[in-house]
């Protein structure tokens, strides 16, 4: 197992940073934090997943953090070093890639019309 950071914030502001185990068997995170425990992060995740597709599929569209993670998967080596140690400038690129995948992104499909008075008319 070995350790991990990651900044948490709080609308938008960092207020620490969290560390975390990261496990590099199933064993290893049986051992770390029980069966009971890793069950139970395994099913919040299975139930996180299917959700987050419904809603995809309803919204039409992938979520926030997908699409920033592809956004950040499209920033070329050129870009990258264009705005390297400029948090804000990096944060302004993400965003711009994250403007053109939702623009690229097919229309969301329309709500269902829950309007009933056509049928009684």
């Amino acid at each position: 197992m070995r350790t991990e950071k990651a900044k948490v914030k709080s609308k938008s502001n960092v207020i620490g940073e969290a560390s975390f185990g990261v496990f590099d068997t199933l064993n290893e995170a049986v051992d770390g934090l029980g069966e009971a425990r890793v069950l139970a992060l395994v099913n919040k995740q299975n139930k996180t997943d299917a959700m987050n597709a419904v809603r995809a599929g309803a919204t039409g569209k992938p979520s926030k953090k997908l699409l920033r993670k592809q956004a950040l998967s499209r920033i070329s080596i050129e870009e990258f070093k264009g705005v390297a140690g400029d948090e804000d400038a990096l944060e302004a690129l993400i965003g711009r890639k994250v403007a053109e995948l939702e623009a690229e992104a097919p229309p969301a499909p329309e709500a269902p019309d829950d309007d009933d008075d056509d049928e009684n008319a």
